[in-house]
Formats: C-alpha cells, structure tokens, sequence
C-alpha cells in the first residue's frame, strides 16, 4: 500500500468489522472494501492497514475511534468471533455509528446491534450497494450527523427499545380536544386579563372526545399531548414505544425530529434549569441541543409530571409550560397520573387517556413479554399465566367450549348476555360455562 493510500485511511474511514476465520464474510469485507474506496470512500480492514509489527487490538480501537462508521458484515461466522462483539461493542460506547451488513440468510445480529436495522445483500434490498452508498454519504460524512447516528443507536439499545417494540402491545386510549380561550384565540391575541381568566374561563363544556384502539395512534397525530392513566396503565411503557418508532425514522431520514425522552423524576435540583436537565438527557447530542431546537428537530417526550419533587412543583411547572409553548418544538408530549394532572400540574392540552387493558390485550401483552424472553417455552408459559390470571381451569375450559362453538376470543370476553345475543352459540355450552365465563375476572393494577 503507497503511503499517501495509508495517509488517508487515519481518519474520517469506514470500519470494516468481519468474522476472520469465515471465508464469505472475509471475502465480502474484500469486496466492500474494493467497492467503497472505488467509489472514494475511505475503508479501513484490519489485513490492509495494521502494519506487521503493530499491536492489533491498540490499532483496532484506534480506527474504530477515527471512524465516520463501523460496517458489521453478517455472515454465518459472526457468532464464533469475539473481535466482531468486541468491535461492536467498542464502536457503540465510543459514539461510532454502526451499520450491520447481512451478506448470508438468517444470520442474526450480536446482541449490541439487534435494536439497529440491516442493509440487506442477500436479496431483500433491491440496491443494498446504493442504501449503503446514501447512508454514508447523507449521515456519516457530516460529524453532527454521525452524533445524531450515535446517539439514537444508543438509545434504542440503552432503553431496551427492541424489546418494547416487540411486546408493546395496543393500549386503547380515549382523546380529549378541549375548548378553551386558549384554543380560540392564538397566543399573540391573548391580552393579560384572559390569560388570568384562562381557567376560570376552561369549564370543560363542549369537549370532542375521539377514542382510539391503540394510543400510538394518537400521540402520531398530536404535535401537543399530555397522555394521562393510573399506575401502571402504560404511559412510560408508551412513551418509550413512541420513541423507538421516531428513532428508526430519524436513523432514516437525517430531517426527522429526534426522540430526547426525558424522566422528570430525575429532574431532582431546584438550581438545574429545565433546558440544561433536558440537554443533559439527550446524551452524545448535549452540545447540540440548542442548535436542535433552532432546527424544530426535538421530538420531546415528558414523562412523569406527578413526579417531580412536591417543593418545586410551581416553579419547574412554570418552565415546563414555557417549553409546551416554545414554537421551536414540533412536538411535546408529557405524561402525568391521571388525579394528579389538576391545579399545578395541569398543563392546557389536549388529554389522552388510558383506559385499562381488556383480557384479550392482556393476554396478547403476556404471550408477547414472556416470548422475548423464551423462544421456546415462552408462548406456552402465558397461556398458563393468562388463564391463571383469567379464573383457573374453570374459565379456560369454558373458553374451549365456547371456541368449539365458534365463538371468538373478543366475544368471550365483552358478550354479557350470551342467552340473548349469541344464541347459537349459547345452545352449545351449558350453564356453569357461561356463568364461569361471565364472572371471569383479571387484576389490571
């Protein structure tokens, strides 16, 4: 290799990371190389540019430092490679962008990496050479964007997001679009005195109630939002959902506003102002966030308006209302318990609330959760645990007969009459089923 070849690769290159004792993950890293640094692109591989006498895993941790990006190559032998996970591993809490190649079926990713989405070569992109060519060229090129890249493979992977998005299971809310002084008039016309007569004015008349089978739904729409419930009703549990979703779009799409999930109950000194708690919540992006918030490019997530600390309650919510009202942000979203959210903590925005999972949620939510955990024995585990929840024997075996009937799982549970309204049904399981059926119950809280 000439020197000014070697000069250049020092920084500002492309990470190769491969299986060395796989042949077709090797033979694919000689390729990408070939094909990057053909194109102009810097790539660095531990076969072409560690020196003879130089300490590999010295040199390794050095260019994965200098990267705009790690590249994993995904082939049958990356489970047998510990280099592969220790790269990976490295290049995430060093804030270098990953970027996992399949180049063989059914290979799956390490476990640092599982959260990020694979460029395909193996026939599920149409132009995986051309995904691969656009990603660096419009994210890792620029040293801001490869921050934003580093902070939201982070969060996907520090928060568990992968594993949110596989058991998240719908949460049926209801909305609320409340009228107000507020809502009629825009902020530039409301003199002093109504916005001292805003909540005496605010009777909550006339308010447009929309119900919506998943709360998802709901926060996609609203760009101002305080999503309400009781303990455990899932509005974390939502919140971070929604964050995942908007951290694969902004890996995406370098314009789309990036998630900064904020936990107010951390927000514990009364001397920390609201806007430096928040950049210091927004990780690799701290240094950004400022700028961010010029561009109109946070997605901000509140959680906790219930807690933060009694004291300074007045003033912080006093901030916090500013923040709901800076222009700059396209989007905020704050969660609260649901009697809490009144004098102090009430914020003027539309509510979504709520309501507790019905038993056929509660049984997919169950399925889901203890399948991620247990491929194997996982689904069959909550079916138990459901139908211990449900009543027992009893109610499951009622269940039996009323699908033998074919009755559905959505009728078993919400039918109150089945007599009246399902007699077809009804005909075919006797009495003791149906009564166990009717007083079937399962603790939501």
């Amino acid at each position: 290799m000439d020197s000014a070849n070697k000069t250049h690769r020092t920084s500002g290159h492309v990470f190769i990371s491969y299986a060395r004792n796989d042949g077709v993950g090797k033979e694919w890293a000689i390729r990408i190389q070939a094909r990057l640094e053909g194109l102009g692109i810097p790539a660095w591989r531990d076969e072409t540019d560690i020196e003879p006498a130089g300490v590999w895993p010295t040199e390794i941790a050095t260019a994965i430092d200098n990267a705009n990006a790690l590249l994993c190559v995904l082939s049958n032998g990356v489970g047998e490679s510990h280099w592969m996970a220790e790269e990976a591993d490295y290049a995430r809490t060093q804030g270098t962008p990953i970027i996992p190649l399949r180049v063989e079926a059914n290979v799956e990713p390490l476990f640092g990496i599982r959260t990020l989405q694979c460029i395909d070569f193996t026939g599920a992109d149409d132009d995986p050479w051309g995904r691969l060519v656009e990603w660096l060229d419009s994210s890792y090129r620029s040293p801001r964007r490869r921050i934003e890249v580093a902070y939201l493979q982070d969060l996907l992977y520090r928060h568990e997001l992968e594993k949110v998005e596989k058991i998240y299971t719908p949460l049926p809310a209801e909305q609320v679009r409340h009228l107000s002084l507020a809502r009629v008039l825009p902020e530039s016309c409301m003199p002093v005195e109504f916005e001292l007569l805003r909540a005496l004015v605010d009777t909550r008349q006339g308010a447009e109630k929309q119900p919506f089978d998943d709360v998802l739904d709901a926060l996609r729409q609203a760009p101002r939002l305080a999503v309400l419930g009781e303990p455990g009703a899932g509005k974390t549990f939502a919140l971070r959902r929604i964050a995942a979703e908007q951290a694969r779009q902004a890996l995406e799409q370098p314009d789309v506003p990036v998630p900064i999930f904020v936990p107010l109950k951390e927000w514990i000194d009364a001397n920390v102002p609201l806007h430096n708690f928040i950049a210091e919540h927004s990780g690799k992006l701290e240094r950004h966030w400022s700028a961010l918030l010029e561009e109109q490019r946070v997605y901000l997530l509140l959680d906790g308006l219930n807690e933060l600390p009694t004291a300074q309650r007045k003033n912080k919510m006093q901030a916090i209302r500013e923040l709901v009202n800076d222009k700059r942000l396209p989007v905020v979203v704050a969660s609260c318990r649901r009697d809490d959210f009144v004098d102090e903590l009430r914020l003027d925005l539309d509510t979504l609330d709520i309501r507790p999972l019905d038993p056929p949620r509660i049984h997919a939510f169950i399925t889901r959760y203890l399948t991620v955990l247990d491929p194997q024995q996982g689904a069959e585990r909550g079916e138990t645990l459901f139908w211990h929840l449900a009543g027992g024997k009893g109610v499951q075996d009622a269940w039996r007969a009323w699908q033998a009937a074919n009755g559905t799982f959505e009728q078993f549970w919400s039918v109150e009459d089945a007599e009246k309204d399902i007699p077809k049904i009804f005909e075919k399981i006797d009495w003791l089923q149906d009564f166990a059926r009717r007083w079937a119950g399962i603790p939501v809280g």
